[in-house]
């Protein structure tokens, strides 16, 4: 008998490690049914032979649970095998992949590939039953090609499984590679850069498209350059920087070409080191007393940690008691540049504005077969005594991208301030939610979306967040406080008594 409890306890507790901390390694989801068949047994086998009926009721119930809670987290969330927790609780960095050149059997690469596609088919709102026709079509070539290949390298891989997720036409599902540190080089102190290796810089994107996940061409555009200054980055697009690369600049007077090798992407003596998760330096605000203006930059929108949410949350407050003290009437969110993160740091920002309720983006949730549609209307506990009533100006980029769009999109389409600068880099109406997958052999990093979303005012006909005021996204907070300048002269004018004849 005590054995048999032994062996209950035993497989219960492999069970809930399976489900919620084996993430190190991935595991099918047949073990999670199999160790739940076993456990039932001992259970049964237990419960005949167990005298008390108290222990009979209480073991069966909590087995009963427990195997219906796996099945359910292993096969209706998306979070199994991903690297969410570790990452998100745990506070762990992104895990590094193996060298570009490195080079994994035929065996291994299609193992990886399957992963990835299982990942897809099993997360992503748009594979939900199967995969789109274009998908599919590049499923079958990728498979055709690495069958024809005894080996092959991870930078190689990493095209072929890009050009599959790229027919999705999403932004958010993307295959990379995490280096261990990262050394970029400042291409922008020689120039405007124009070709490379003799081919002009626009040809080379349009025969590079599909390598990169977006929903617009501005986003690939961007991805495209902030990848030409790293030496992994340019072997993924197809340069070898140990043979040289020829790059030519133009500059204000003349022209410049520099050939860089291998190891002038090494010798960066402030390397970057990854860590998403941890920093807690994101935002910066100054006050303009003579614009009665207020401005906060955010960086990004992680708010993921304790941490973190409480450093935004006192950035706000901090920020909004300034504004109330100062008698501010305007205030710029500055989101250019800002790649995102978790669009939850609104709910807090929003407390700070004049309205009693708002809306947001409607969105669906896949769990597994399962879709799961949200309410889009907001009841907003503002901050009475800090309520701002001013005028509200929001500043974009490109590279405004995700939660940072979302952002701008709900204060435009709740008719809260003016979007001033460049469209957004994706589209409000699209995927996102990214769970984070690490693949088993090349350990290149898959970022698949589980949420499909609808913006906020599902009337405007352009799927982007186009601005109130466009203007070159470098000269966007100029344009506001000359603006704002505009409008002070103005109601100076109207208040200034005018002389009586006598």
């Amino acid at each position: 008998m005590k054995v048999i409890g032994f062996l209950l306890i035993l497989l219960s507790l492999g069970e809930l490690c399976i489900c919620f901390f084996c993430y190190s390694v991935n595991i099918p989801e047949w073990v999670t049914i199999l160790l739940g068949i076993l456990l039932l047994i001992v259970a049964v086998i237990r419960y005949k032979r167990c005298v008390s009926v108290k222990k009979k009721v209480i073991e069966s119930i909590s087995v009963f649970i427990l195997c219906l809670c796996s099945v359910w987290y292993v096969y209706f969330m998306p979070y199994w095998n991903s690297r969410m927790f570790v990452e998100f609780v745990m506070g762990q960095d992104y895990p590094t992949s193996l060298d570009s050149r490195t080079v994994l059997s035929q065996e291994d690469a299609i193992k990886d590939l399957k992963f990835a596609l299982h990942c897809l088919e099993r997360v992503h709102p748009n594979c939900i039953f199967d995969f789109p026709e274009e998908t599919s079509k590049r499923i079958d070539s990728v498979y055709s090609s690495l069958n024809k290949m005894d080996s092959i390298s991870v930078v190689s891989l990493e095209r072929h499984l890009q050009f599959i997720n790229s027919s999705l036409h999403d932004a958010h599902t993307y295959i990379s590679s995490i280096p261990e540190t990262k050394h970029p080089i400042n291409l922008s102190s020689y120039g405007t850069l124009y070709s490379i290796d003799g081919q002009d810089i626009n040809d080379i994107y349009q025969e590079r498209r599909w390598l990169f996940s977006s929903e617009t061409d501005e986003w690939s555009q961007h991805l495209f350059i902030e990848q030409l200054v790293e030496y992994n980055r340019l072997l993924f697009l197809g340069f070898d920087a140990d043979k040289g690369i020829k790059m030519d600049f133009r500059t204000d007077s003349s022209t410049v070409s520099k050939c860089f090798f291998k190891e002038d992407f090494l010798t960066d003596t402030n390397p970057q080191k990854p860590a998403p998760y941890k920093d807690t330096t994101f935002v910066r605000y100054h006050f303009v007393d003579s614009l009665s203006l207020g401005y906060f930059n955010m960086f990004n929108c992680s708010y993921y940690t304790k941490q973190q949410r409480e450093a935004f949350d006192e950035a706000f407050h901090v920020f909004f008691q300034g504004v109330k003290d100062k008698g501010i009437d305007n205030i710029i969110i500055d989101l250019r540049g800002n790649n995102g993160g978790n669009s939850h740091v609104y709910y807090e920002l929003f407390k700070y504005f004049s309205c009693d309720s708002y809306r947001i983006e409607k969105y669906s949730v896949r769990r597994g077969p399962i879709v799961l549609t949200h309410s889009n209307v907001i009841n907003n506990k503002t901050y009475s005594d800090l309520t701002f009533h001013g005028s509200i100006y929001v500043l974009t980029s490109v590279s405004t991208f995700s939660a940072a769009m979302m952002g701008a999109d709900r204060i435009q389409g709740n008719h809260l301030g003016k979007i001033v600068g460049q469209p957004s880099g994706n589209a409000p109406t699209s995927c996102s939610n990214t769970i984070h997958f690490v693949l088993p052999y090349s350990k290149l990093s898959l970022f698949v979306p589980c949420a499909s979303y609808q913006r906020v005012d599902p009337t405007v006909e352009k799927n982007l967040v186009v601005p109130d005021i466009m203007c070159n996204a470098d000269s966007a907070y100029f344009r506001v406080t000359s603006l704002i300048q505009r409008k002070r002269t103005v109601t100076k004018r109207k208040e200034k008594p005018k002389n009586v004849a006598r």
